[in-house]
């Protein structure tokens, strides 16, 4: 009897260890069952939340496009609210389960975020800024302009402090310059020495929590925030007068489409055709140079019948007096600044900087996916010859002239890019910002009138515009109970007939 009461409590035992077993088992079953679903939930969730994000960007950048369709580009100025709104562009609920902003980086490092679109030219073009007007940023170096230089340009010879195929070659990844325009600011993340100058314009966050903190920086913050807010590779001018019409071409034109499309006098008009026949026209600037005819070719026609028997003594008298008048001037400064907007030579832009298109493939953006669907057109040296341009005027607001690149807007330019155009002074580039402060500026060529002298509006002008068609938009879109994020990077150009379209795309 002893002996069975203990075989019955020892298989008593067994079963209870092995249902023991066999709800450890499950549980840990259970564990691993529920913690897949979390995983495949937080997963999904994500997801989501990532597509929510980009859609939300998405939203931003035709957000950017609808306002852009809406506005009067003729009269934007630095201070509208397309530039910097924070209730239009922050935080915007979309289908209520994400949101974007629009945004831009502050120059000062403890200032808050500006919220808007940017003007591409209220920035330099980084494709046409030379050697002298990289080193004149505060802050720059040579080792990086002359990197930036070599990356840009076709040949294989490194300059003095700069890099070419082999350098990059050498590198742990390596890869093979541009060698032509580039398509981004971002691209300069490529650019031997640049990389650092980002750091240190916007610092990692989570620096912080490193456990060793990284090496100092060489570039102080607020210079390198500096250099890179003003630089752009796509600021361009449309190529159009102040009014929208098609711009005049001196090479061409009638004395009658001079006095009815530019209000000049007989005289003035004259002149300018006379210089067209002998001299020819290379650039507007031109204009400065144009003088007085001789004095029988302003005589009119209806008197040259009573005046063939004094032939002689007028030639004679005009003798004398030809000298004179043909060093004397036709126009002021200040008329030429009147004028030199809305004439051009025909296809031409008065920048000399050369550039060729980005080709498809190479080295592209550092972060995200980008479409290059509109390269800058290769602006045309000064001294090519006038072709065919017709002198008929389009529609308001069409265009079939050519853009230029390049150009930068005196209504939305920040002083520190304004000192950087070629022959700018400090006094005026002041009565510049003063004088938009009362009113939008009209035209490039009010430069003229600004106390800018003749030589440093031979060398300003061709760099300046008061009318921008081309918006960088930077669309950051967030979904907040998975906290993904997505951030799309666009250009927009405004076409003459004012519908926005996308140039430059590029997603993070």
């Amino acid at each position: 009897m002893m002996g069975c009461r203990q075989n019955l409590s020892h298989s008593r035992g067994s079963v209870l260890l092995l249902v023991l077993w066999m709800l450890i088992i499950l549980g840990v079953l259970g564990l691993a069952y529920s913690s897949s679903v979390r995983g495949q939930l937080s997963a999904m969730i994500m997801t989501r939340g990532r597509t929510e994000a980009y859609w939300a960007a998405r939203a931003g950048i035709e957000k950017a496009a609808v306002l852009l369709a809406e506005a009067d580009l003729t009269q934007l100025a630095g201070d509208d609210p397309l530039f910097d709104s924070e209730p239009l562009f922050r935080d915007q609920q979309v289908g209520g389960v994400a949101f974007f902003s629009i945004s831009a980086d502050a120059l000062e490092p403890d200032a808050p975020p500006r919220y808007g679109l940017t003007d591409a030219a209220s920035r330099i073009n980084i494709n046409l800024i030379d050697e002298q007007m990289l080193l004149a940023m505060p802050g720059m170096t040579y080792p990086l302009a002359h990197a930036l230089l070599d990356w840009r340009d076709s040949d294989d010879l490194p300059r003095e402090a700069g890099a070419e195929f082999d350098d990059y070659m050498t590198l742990d990844d390596p890869y093979p310059p541009r060698n032509g325009p580039l398509r981004s600011v971002s691209e300069l993340l490529r650019v031997q020495g640049w990389p650092e100058l980002f750091r240190a314009a916007r610092p990692d966050p989570y620096e912080s929590f490193m456990s060793e903190p990284p090496p100092p920086s060489d570039f102080d913050q607020l210079e390198a925030r500096l250099i890179l807010a003003s630089l752009t590779a796509w600021s361009a001018d449309d190529g159009l007068a102040p009014d929208g019409r098609q711009r005049l071409d001196l090479a061409s034109a009638s004395e009658s489409d001079l006095r009815q499309q530019l209000g000049l006098s007989e005289d003035e008009a004259r002149a300018v055709t006379a210089h067209a026949r002998d001299k020819g026209f290379k650039s507007p600037l031109d204009l400065i140079d144009v003088t007085e005819p001789p004095r029988e070719e302003q005589q009119s026609r209806g008197n040259r019948g009573n005046q063939r028997g004094d032939r002689s003594r007028t030639q004679q008298n005009d003798s004398s007096n030809r000298s004179s008048d043909s060093n004397r001037k036709i126009f002021t400064l200040a008329r030429v600044g009147e004028i030199i907007d809305s004439v051009q030579v025909g296809n031409g832009s008065a920048l000399t900087q050369t550039q060729s298109q980005p080709q498809a493939g190479g080295a592209g953006d550092q972060s995200g996916r980008d479409r290059n669907e509109s390269p800058q057109p290769q602006p045309t040296p000064t001294a090519t010859p006038a072709g065919d341009a017709t002198t008929s005027t389009p529609p308001m607001g069409g265009s079939t002239s050519e853009v230029k690149p390049g150009r930068i807007n005196l209504n939305t330019a920040s002083y520190d890019v304004l000192m950087l155009v070629p022959g700018m002074t400090e006094t005026l580039a002041l009565e510049i910002i003063r004088q938009r402060t009362g009113g939008r500026i009209e035209r490039a060529g009010a430069l003229a009138s600004m106390g800018a002298s003749e030589q440093v509006f031979r060398s300003a002008w061709p760099w300046l515009t008061a009318a921008s068609r081309r918006f960088e938009v930077t669309a950051i879109g967030w979904e907040p109970a998975s906290g993904a994020r997505a951030v799309i990077e666009a250009v927009l150009a405004v076409d003459g007939a004012g519908t926005p379209r996308i140039i430059y795309w590029s997603e993070h």
